[in-house]
């Protein structure tokens, strides 16, 4: 039995707007723009065949088919609401799960964890978006958004956090000035600004460390592999450099210095998730892969 997922996606669409009486009220609800609710019902009308509501710019009457759909709209939600608990008990799922990160999680992070998924709900077809571009979430063919942010703070490491470090190809002398660290190479990095990298020392005291020039790379992968020709320096997660400092490919620029903490953080497309968006973030959580700060 196959579903037409789009058309269920814009029947709860098209419910919200019903309760909410407007498209604006229903936008702000879902978070979605006025012009994407509106694209979404005006494609539920053309693959019904019906005219669902009466809109102008002052009011929004539901006509009789709409009224009709709403009803079924409503019975649809009911049931997914009954099914909310599926994703974390034994019952497996089906349908689609569109997710999309950045590269460095999708190489070093992700596989596991979507291993783990899919044994439990074989049934779910997957597709992953590795990029480190902006991913538009209202219109892209996502599901679910995997995010990073990191900071320095000196805190300890919680849960659903890694290790930040920075490698270089092999050991550089660096020259210490209070406390600033002269690092004598390029540092590969996403921006155009200085090239320094905030760190802590030992006892949590502040260092800066700058280096000798910036060159500028797409991603952090790019960085990675950059590296290990003997191009410069960069940040990347520990998790990623893990095979590199084992095996002697990469070492860390300094092993006494604390870079911080990146945390992996999961965005909806809008507030009402699939299920199996819901079942794969739910999997993360409950294994603090990802953090719920």
């Amino acid at each position: 039995m196959s579903h037409d997922y789009p058309r269920l996606r814009r029947l709860a669409y098209f419910a919200a707007v019903a309760e909410a009486g407007s498209i604006r009220g229903a936008a702000e609800r879902l978070r979605l723009s006025v012009p994407v609710l509106s694209a979404a019902l005006a494609d539920l009308e053309a693959d019904l065949g019906v005219t669902l509501a009466q809109r102008t710019t002052r009011s929004f009457q539901l006509t009789e088919a709409g009224l009709a759909v709403q009803a079924e709209a409503q019975t649809m939600l009911a049931a997914a609401e009954r099914a909310k608990g599926v994703g974390s008990g034994t019952m497996a799922l089906s349908g689609h799960l569109g997710i999309t990160l950045p590269l460095e999680l999708a190489v070093h992070w992700l596989p596991p964890w979507l291993a783990q998924f899919q044994a439990l709900h074989p049934g779910v077809s997957l597709s992953v978006d590795a990029t480190d571009a902006i991913a538009d979430l209202a219109t892209g063919p996502y599901d679910v958004a995997l995010r990073t942010t990191s900071e320095i703070d000196g805190a300890a490491k919680a849960p659903g956090e890694m290790d930040l470090t920075c490698v270089v190809k092999s050991p550089v002398p660096m020259e210490r000035d209070g406390s600033r660290l002269n690092v004598p190479v390029p540092l590969l990095a996403r921006r155009e600004s200085e090239p320094m990298l905030p760190a802590r020392d030992g006892d949590g005291t502040p260092v800066e460390l700058h280096f000798n020039g910036l060159m500028a790379i797409r991603t952090r992968e790019a960085a990675r592999a950059m590296v290990r020709h003997g191009l410069g320096a960069a940040m990347i997660m520990g998790i990623s450099a893990r095979e590199d400092l084992d095996q002697g490919r990469l070492v860390t620029l300094d092993p006494t210095l604390s870079f911080g903490h990146i945390r992996v953080r999961s965005v909806f497309r809008d507030t009402l998730p699939t299920q199996a968006a819901r079942a794969f973030t739910a999997l993360l959580r409950e294994n603090q892969a990802i953090s719920s700060r």
